[in-house]
């Protein structure tokens, strides 16, 4: 408002999600990895096989982590471009392992519960335990701009979580626009 701008492109993001999984608050988000790579333990399991679960396990994996990845959807990285998904699943078959269409019930001390689809219990163990299981857009800070000039367009994460390419594409044509 002191500035008082002719227009504000809004790209405040979005948040990590948190599962509701019980023990979760033993567990990091994946990014955590990033700011503190010397707490991150040898074996790491991550919850979470979309694109940021994955590519995060994968810079853990080959930074010398044994990462073992449980993703409740049939396959993994299924929010990536679809080029980007073929280069990145051959890569982490090479030193990754993981499990697809199964729910985490339980994060422990050292490790991870969670059902096989014939409905045993599983155990995995692990030094760390990591989850990307999506974002959640910042509405209310994007809302709290929508006064702030005569023209104010969202764009990216704020509006609904999506990846880069979009965000992108989205804050050239809202600049297009002013």
């Amino acid at each position: 408002q002191q500035m008082h701008p002719d227009a504000v492109i809004c790209a405040v993001g979005s948040s990590p999600a948190k599962p509701p999984i019980p023990g979760i608050d033993k567990a990091h988000h994946a990014l955590y990895c990033y700011d503190k790579p010397e707490a991150v333990g040898k074996k790491v399991i991550m919850i979470g096989g979309g694109l940021i679960g994955c590519e995060t396990g994968y810079w853990l994996a080959d930074t010398g982590h044994q990462v073992h990845v449980l993703e409740m959807r049939e396959d993994l990285a299924m929010d990536a471009l679809p080029s980007h998904r073929a280069a990145l699943l051959p890569r982490m078959a090479k030193t990754m392992t993981w499990n697809c269409s199964v729910t985490v019930t339980e994060v422990t001390e050292n490790g991870v519960k969670f059902p096989s689809q014939d409905g045993q219990e599983h155990f995995l163990e692990a030094d760390t335990v990591l989850y990307a299981v999506g974002q959640r857009a910042n509405r209310a800070d994007a809302q709290a701009l929508h006064t702030a000039a005569p023209f104010v367009r969202e764009v990216g994460d704020c509006i609904r979580p999506a990846n880069i390419t979009k965000a992108v594409y989205e804050g050239y044509h809202a600049a297009l626009d002013i």
